[in-house]
């Protein structure tokens, strides 16, 4: 299993936002020339790692913001930012490279573990 998925294209991106039905999709939308975006790295990284059955649970993906995807425009800005996903919809946003908010909102919005081994 990949520990950061990176999206390829528009038919990658729709598969990973059909997924967050079941799971949390954890976006690191950048620019691949920021700097600052590859400060924040070794932070979702470890989100990958630390989540308890992540692959059940949570997806952490990179999108580049020049592929142009739906649901993530390009804010002009070279500042980290986090998108995250449930249900296919957007549930948070986070500008700034601020790792300890990033992870209380990872904490707040991942599934409860078992949680869908009730529909198994």
């Amino acid at each position: 299993m990949e520990l950061i998925v990176k999206v390829k294209d528009a038919e990658h991106w729709a598969a990973l936002r059909e997924a967050s039905d079941k799971k949390l999709l954890v976006v690191d939308v950048h620019k691949d020339w920021c700097g600052p975006c590859k400060i924040m790295e070794p932070t979702y990284k470890r989100l990958a790692v630390d989540i308890d059955q992540s692959e059940k649970r949570a997806t952490v993906a990179q999108l580049n913001v020049a592929l142009g995807l739906d649901g993530v425009e390009d804010t002009g800005s070279c500042k980290p930012r986090f998108v995250l996903f449930r249900e296919r919809k957007q549930i948070a946003e986070l500008n700034g490279a601020n790792a300890p908010h990033l992870e209380q909102l990872v904490k707040q919005h991942c599934p409860p573990l078992g949680a869908d081994d009730d529909e198994n």
